[in-house]
């Protein structure tokens, strides 16, 4: 065996081995893949194989989208010897106007990946099964590129093709060790010596929280058992052509698909699921594990099946499997780095590998040789997930993930699942003031504040919801408001060396002088937007730094590795630091009554900040607001916030300061055309296109300036854009496909509506040529392609009065 390798990936599966190819293919041929048994030994082999062209995300459906392109490119390529790719087509039947709704949204965002996806009727989708009962149906979402691949095939072809590419595939091999070296390569002891390598990739399915923690990392991934079964041959099926369209039913929670002459049947229940391994992993010696039948389990399903596939009523059942898949508690796989470790990444998570193997392989090699993707890659990160999502955690989110995993999720849905996670001290207060709240990065946050117990409402469109942010909304334009903020992420900056580390990772100039703040994109070595940061100054050797929630472990390890020898303290107190902000035309009345402070704009400046007190509270008051009001931010010990805001409620009674929570945030910064981390500002483009350049000092060294000045001076091909849209019951909500005549321009990154400006506004990533003032296009919402026109300014005052006043 050899003694050195750039990359080591562990584990055998359709995601090591699609990383394995990808890697080599892209020209990192020194790559190496140990397996502790043969191919395909973990859940790979006993996957049913579907893939799907319907996704919940723009995301999902790039990775849909590569896969099929994947396997579809091997069945026509001559010189590859694959014949395991199956194009039934697909469909999802809509037994209500909700899931209808839901797969018109599905549709608008798979046309801006290139997927062909339509709504299609009941009587059109029993056209297409003819087999299936759909009485109870009121239509449905298709895919002509839908299907279904032979999952053992599938990853050999794709090792054939990476040792094809000079890569090394090593089995019957067990990983015993990790280790880093203080020069940072890894050493990976294994059963038959130790292998050097640049870097490490967990691949290992089942085992892959084993594998972190033998590297000194963890992951939030949890093992639970799937069934499904195979009918005997149906003689309806004998010489039926061409092959059935894969049906996914929410009343079976699960999908039907043809298997040469029978049905396979494949429910993810309800109720009754079952770990395996209680979680956790087997013995190492585990391979090629099935677990115990048990149709009992699924006996409600199995009447669901009936009712809408007859044809199977007396048939009997030829094969039973029941096998471990992983899940997280989002439900996303863990495509990037691990948290903590340099060079060490995590390719494991995947519920449904053999739909997601090809693209994660190929996005993932993208990271680690060019330092991104060129998809959205936040929602798989592997470290959005901190020390919160303990074991119960995981556990009650990944059993509850599993559970609607055959039902389309209504939008606005927040599944109690593992909540709560992480509260401030003002989660019962706020609970008892009719918060409804959200989970970001396990914090709990108010989304908005039910009146008189309204009841809560999911939907695509305008909802019951939509008057009560309006309230809110005017709440901060014509009063004040307060909003917790605490679960966005903070760290404090110290030492002689503090300034010299933020100017390299900062794109935009430090404040000069104490108390002035600075806004800035984090950049990565290619110029790609990382994310996005508020930098204090509280003295020459100490900064505070807040960014957003999600962000909290990501960002920490990307300053955190940048240190080296500097003398520099770079500290996560996220937890530690309550956030309220104090925003509307009354925002300085509120609080001059609570402090002594000057807050007048001649010794209080916006985008200033100070150490104050406020009702006897220390805090740092940042005169900021992402609303576009007069507005201060006040940071506090997390044990001080109740009684902050306590004496916050009290000051505001006499101006009928109103709760607010992020559905009016949304809107109001929309309004402002503030752009979201996440959202506008990704890792798929620079500053250029995200329209932020502003905040860039290019005559300064940073992490990135060279890669920013490498494309200073060309057109982008693609920009994000402030957009209205015109005559619709519904706003957009992120994803929607924006088109030209036929002809797909670009997506919806974010939407709402904007109850001041009364219009509805959507951000748009869009080709350059259309993101100018003026442009006429089209954003399809909900099934209708309604007019959108390019803003040419920002709607709610665009001189920044009210917010610096």
């Amino acid at each position: 065996m050899r003694g050195q390798a750039r990359v080591v990936i562990i584990g055998g599966g359709m995601l090591g081995v699609s990383l394995l190819y990808a890697l080599a293919k892209e020209g990192w041929k020194d790559v190496v893949l140990i397996e502790k048994g043969e191919l395909t030994s973990g859940s790979t082999w006993h996957a049913a194989g579907v893939i799907p062209a319907l996704s919940p995300s723009v995301e999902w459906a790039h990775l849909y989208r590569h896969t099929i392109e994947t396997y579809r490119a091997w069945q026509n390529d001559s010189k590859i010897d694959f014949n395991g790719w199956r194009p039934s087509g697909g469909a999802r039947l809509a037994l209500n106007e909700l899931e209808l709704d839901w797969c018109r949204n599905v549709a608008s965002k798979a046309a801006a990946v290139g997927l062909d996806v339509s709504v299609l009727s009941a009587d059109r989708l029993k056209e297409l099964h003819p087999f299936a009962s759909m009485d109870d149906v009121v239509g449905g979402v298709y895919s002509p590129q839908d299907g279904s691949v032979d999952p053992a095939m599938a990853c050999q072809t794709m090792a054939t093709l990476a040792k094809s590419e000079g890569a090394e595939i090593i089995l019957r091999t067990l990983v015993t060790g990790l280790k880093q070296s203080g020069s940072g390569a890894w050493c990976v002891e294994t059963q038959r010596g130790t292998i050097l390598a640049d870097h490490v990739v967990n691949a290992a399915g089942c085992y892959a929280r084993e594998v972190a923690r033998m590297a000194g990392t963890d992951i939030a991934l949890m093992n639970l058992k799937h069934q499904y079964f195979v009918t005997d041959d149906l003689p309806e099926l004998v010489n039926f052509s061409p092959e059935l369209p894969i049906l996914r039913d929410s009343s079976l929670g699960g999908y039907y698909r043809q298997e040469q002459r029978s049905m396979l049947i494949g429910p993810w229940e309800f109720n009754n699921i079952e770990s395996a391994w209680d979680g956790g992993a087997p013995e190492w010696k585990s391979e090629n594990e099935l677990f115990t039948d048990n149709l009992e389990r699924i006996e409600y399903h199995i009447k669901k099946a009936l009712e809408r596939l007859p044809l199977i009523a007396n048939s009997g059942v030829k094969t039973i499997v029941n096998g471990a898949i992983s899940f997280t508690p989002d439900g996303n796989p863990h495509i990037g780095p691990a948290q903590g470790l340099r060079n060490f990444w995590h390719c494991c998570g995947s519920s449904i590998g053999i739909a997601h193997g090809p693209a994660i392989g190929h996005y993932l090699a993208q990271q680690m040789i060019y330092g991104c993707a060129e998809i959205n890659m936040v929602g798989f990160d592997p470290r959005r997930f901190g020390i919160y999502a303990t074991d119960e955690y995981q556990m009650a989110k990944a059993i509850d993930i599993y559970s609607v995993y055959g039902r389309p999720p209504a939008h606005g849905e927040n599944r109690a699942a593992g909540r709560p996670a992480r509260i401030t001290p003002i989660y019962a207060e706020q609970k008892a003031r009719g918060a409804e709240f959200q989970e970001a990065n396990g914090w709990e946050r108010p989304i908005w504040f039910l009146k008189d117990g309204m009841p809560q409402e999911c939907s695509y469109r305008r909802e019951s919801t939509f008057d009560l942010i309006g309230d809110e909304c005017r709440a901060v334009r014509e009063r004040v408001g307060v909003i917790d903020l605490s679960s966005f992420s903070s760290y404090e900056v110290t030492g002689s060396d503090a300034a010299k580390l933020l100017n390299w990772v900062c794109a935009n100039k430090l404040p000069k002088r104490d108390g002035r703040l600075a806004l800035t994109p984090v950049l990565t070595e290619n110029g790609r937007i990382f994310s996005e940061w508020t930098v204090v100054r509280l003295s020459e050797d100490r900064y505070y730094v807040t960014t957003g929630a999600v962000a909290e472990l990501r960002d920490w390890d990307h300053t955190q590795f940048q240190i080296d020898e500097l003398d520099v303290s770079f500290r996560n107190v996220s937890s530690e630091t309550g956030i309220l902000a104090v925003v509307g035309p009354d925002a300085r009345a509120v609080l001059s009554k609570l402090t002594n402070a000057d807050l007048t704009n001649k010794c209080f400046k916006w985008l200033s900040a100070q150490e104050i007190t406020i009702s006897g509270i220390p805090a740092l008051a940042i005169r900021v607001s992402y609303v576009g009001e007069l507005g201060w931010e006040l940071h506090v010990d997390m044990a001080r916030m109740a009684e902050l805001y306590s004496n916050l409620l009290t000051a505001g009674e006499e101006f009928t300061m109103a709760d607010i929570g992020f559905g009016a945030i949304n809107s109001l910064r929309l309004e402002k055309g503030y752009r979201g981390w996440g959202h506008e500002l990704t890792n798929e483009m620079n500053v250029y296109q995200a329209g932020v350049e502003r905040f860039v000092d290019l005559s300064k060294s940073f992490t990135g300036r060279n890669a920013t000045l490498s494309v200073r001076d060309y057109e982008p091909n693609y920009r994000i854009a402030l957009c209205e849209i015109v005559g619709s019951d519904a706003d957009a909500l992120g994803g929607e496909t924006c088109w030209s005549g036929d002809d797909v321009i670009g997506n919806v990154t974010s939407g709402g509506y904007g109850y001041t400006v009364q219009k509805s506004l959507a951000f748009v990533w869009v080709k350059a040529k259309f993101a100018t003032p003026g442009s006429l296009f089209k954003v399809d919402i909900l099934g209708n392609k309604h007019e959108a026109r390019m803003l040419s300014g920002i709607p709610y005052d665009p001189g920044n009065k009210t917010v610096s006043g």
